[in-house]
């Protein structure tokens, strides 16, 4: 008899595999490009590749940019519970402010790559709940990464919703859904 995998374990590995998956991506790419062989490139101009440094210490702060401290400071004026990580070629903060865990991307010279706030269905905003809901009825919505981006007016959705036989992956941007990933259930 095979077992079913459990949602609480389905949605920490995607949500693992999302993280490292956008630490990499390029911003017009985000929630698109694949993992091979637990190692990503984020490639741009200057072909420069972005691998995690996953279970290093945290930093202490007086080793991160000072450009990277000033943004940071900036968009989150109340959040002082913030761990630093260092990866190559630059730096991520995680912190968790009520029922929203945040990570939050810097490219080594300061610039703010994206902003991943991750929360379950109970803090969704409404007009997105609507529209999984009329699009998929019949199934649950588990959990959503919400990523906010440069060059994107918008946060682009990660929505991860199951029903008895299925667990789906959807990107919803601008008003528009597709799915990313259709897991069938054993």
């Amino acid at each position: 008899m095979k077992t079913q995998p459990q949602p609480l374990t389905i949605i920490l590995v995607v949500t693992i595999v999302t993280i490292a998956m956008l630490s990499y991506a390029n911003a017009r790419q985000i929630g698109i490009n694949f993992i091979h062989n637990k190692h990503i490139e984020y490639k741009e101009d200057t072909s420069t590749t972005y691998e995690p440094s996953i279970g290093t210490n945290t930093l202490k702060l007086n080793n991160i940019n000072i450009h990277v401290m000033r943004d940071f400071l900036y968009r989150y004026k109340d959040v002082n519970s913030e761990k630093w990580y260092g990866v190559e070629g630059g730096f991520v903060a995680r912190f968790i402010n009520g029922d929203i865990a945040t990570t939050v991307t810097y490219k080594s010279n300061g610039e703010w790559l994206y902003t991943i706030n991750s929360y379950d269905n109970k803090i969704m905003p409404e007009e997105l709940r609507i529209l999984v809901k009329r699009a998929y009825t019949g199934y649950d919505i588990l959990h959503i990464n919400e990523i906010e981006a440069p060059h994107h007016d918008s946060p682009i959705f990660l929505v991860y919703i199951q029903n008895t036989t299925t667990i789906k992956i959807l990107r919803i941007s601008e008003g528009e859904m597709e799915i990313l990933h259709d897991y069938i259930r054993d």
